[in-house]
């Protein structure tokens, strides 16, 4: 939907987790569209996959791909992705899912270990940044 700022526009999949209604998961200003950290929440806002590493990589990813649908992008348009993880051991699991989901595509990837992301008990947030062809 078209947004009170003049040439963005906001994505937000109804079935995906939002906590407050001033931000949105994903916002295009010309041909860049940027979707905010993804948890791996379920609908109601809980942890998906307590301890689980792979789980919650998957369920991350799952969710961004709804904002992705909704705004007509794939993870093929992904340029850059930014990664929140709690542990080191983290980052094997979340890059070999992460080379499943995006196939051929290889963007920009910075991994960062945090003491914690926004949702207790979530080992991974990740955000990305999409540009569409002019």
């Amino acid at each position: 939907r078209r947004g009170p700022d003049l040439g963005k526009q906001f994505y937000d999949p109804p079935d995906v987790f939002s906590p407050v209604r001033i931000y949105s998961h994903g916002v295009r200003a010309g041909s860049t569209l940027t979707l905010a950290g993804q948890a791996p929440l379920d609908e109601m806002g809980a942890v998906v996959g307590p301890g689980d590493a792979a789980t919650q990589c998957r369920r991350v990813f799952s969710e961004l791909k709804k904002t992705l649908d909704l705004a007509g992008a794939t993870f093929a348009d992904v340029v850059y992705v930014r990664a929140y993880v709690t542990h080191r051991a983290v980052l094997p699991v979340l890059r070999a899912i992460a080379a499943e989901i995006f196939a051929g595509n290889r963007p920009a990837f910075t991994p960062v270990i945090v003491p914690g992301v926004r949702a207790a008990g979530a080992l991974v947030e990740v955000e990305l940044v999409v540009e569409f062809a002019a």
